[in-house]
């Protein structure tokens, strides 16, 4: 539940629509001190408030953290739509590629991984996989117009 904590907490810090913390409980119909206890670890997180939370927001960490606990990824299926071409799709899939292994190298430089450099690592993983499944989605979409 750590890492839901974290998210939460991460998003009352700032969000893609900007709502404040006081905003998101009065649109949530929960109290402030509420909604910072589901950013508390230890706390425990319903997935209704846990929706209600992406749809003031848009933010989606919290969501990203529970499919990691669960050996999952959070992959919008709205992000499947139809690019231009499917090069442009292989284009991001090797920079998310690139993106992690520089996470991963410059957290080795020195030996050993720090919390963050993990936190970092684990997020440009994310990501990677999320570019490489939309790619495969769109390239068995299309089987073979690559």
């Amino acid at each position: 539940m750590e890492r839901i904590n974290l998210a939460i907490s991460q998003i009352l810090d700032g969000n893609p629509a900007g709502q404040a913390p006081k905003e998101i409980a009065r649109q949530a119909g929960m109290s402030l001190s509420y909604l910072h206890s589901l950013a508390e670890a230890g706390e425990s997180v319903p997935l209704a408030r846990m929706d209600q939370i992406y749809s003031i927001t848009g933010d989606t960490r919290h969501i990203d953290a529970l499919c990691r606990r669960c050996d999952g990824i959070y992959l919008p299926v709205k992000d499947l739509g139809k690019p231009t071409t499917n090069k442009n799709e292989l284009i991001k899939a090797v920079k998310e590629s690139s993106d992690f292994i520089q996470a991963a190298a410059d957290a080795l430089l020195d030996g050993r991984v720090t919390p963050d450099e993990f936190v970092k690592i684990e997020r440009e993983a994310m990501y990677l996989h999320k570019a490489v499944a939309r790619f495969v989605a769109l390239a068995r979409e299309s089987a073979g117009t690559i």
